[in-house]
């Protein structure tokens, strides 16, 4: 149980930290 909640945070975190540095790699390449 713990296992498969320490995952799904890791999995969403790892999304969310892509996502953002997704959109800060746009904005440098922008300026």
């Amino acid at each position: 149980m713990e296992r498969m909640t320490f995952a799904i945070l890791a999995f969403w975190g790892m999304a969310f930290w892509i996502m953002f540095g997704l959109r800060d790699l746009n904005k440098y390449v922008k300026n």
